[in-house]
């Protein structure tokens, strides 16, 4: 992914696709976004500008300055202009369906957007990574989820293939393979613990660590588009 970030990773769903989205006149500002329509994605592409890159964005005041600029440097009128290049150079995107702190408008060739095939590697990384993040802020509540498990036992991490919600079981094949991302852990039976009144006990197991182990090799899975089976 080159490092480009995912703007909202915990919006990846059964029902949203991945945009690519750019913006700036110079130096390219890029993000992937989770997002139903282009609209969708624009919206929250511009919410991120607002504030990640508030350069980006402009008012009318600001078009009609540029007006007056290119004018002054090309010696011609407003009306010229407009026969000129200026709807190709400042024509200005709207922005009416979201209240910003640094302007209405951005310019029209100074952003873009394109949607992400599922079948293709640089949407399997995009998707992973915002799997990690989805799963990493759920740390603590997979970490409990497993304490129910008690050792010896198979515990399984399990992500639907098109986004939606995680769970995890002590059953290795409770979900299988054909719709879910699954990566399956043996927890072996609990011997010579310090606790005198252990009595094989869950509770002995640092289910964190584990839950962590779980979503790391989860994601290699989803990177190698295999079911995840181990």
């Amino acid at each position: 992914m080159d490092n480009t970030p995912v703007i909202n990773s915990s919006a990846l769903s059964n029902t949203s696709r991945l945009w690519r989205m750019w913006a700036g006149a110079y130096a390219e500002i890029p993000g992937y976004v989770w997002a139903r329509s282009e609209d969708d994605a624009f919206e929250i592409w511009v919410d991120y500008l607002d504030d990640n890159a508030p350069g980006c964005l402009t008012s009318h005041e600001d078009a009609a300055e540029y007006l007056r600029e290119y004018c002054e440097e090309h010696d011609c009128s407003e009306e010229q202009a407009y026969n000129d290049s200026w709807e190709e150079r400042y024509d200005l995107t709207t922005i009416g369906h979201t209240t910003l702190k640094h302007g209405a408008h951005i310019p029209s060739y100074e952003w873009g957007l394109y949607s992400i095939d599922p079948g293709t590697q640089e949407y399997r990384e995009a998707f992973a990574e915002s799997v990690r993040e989805t799963l990493t802020c759920d740390l603590v509540d997979i970490a409990d989820a497993l304490s129910d498990c008690e050792p010896p036992c198979e515990v399984s991490l399990a992500y639907p293939r098109k986004g939606g919600n995680w769970n995890c079981h002590s059953e290795p094949d409770w979900y299988g393979c054909t719709e879910h991302y699954v990566f399956t852990k043996a927890i072996p039976e609990c011997t010579g613990c310090e606790d005198t009144g252990c009595s094989q006990s869950a509770a002995c197991e640092d289910w964190e660590a584990i839950a962590q182990e779980l979503i790391a090799e989860l994601c290699e899975c989803i990177l190698a588009d295999n079911g995840g089976k181990k």
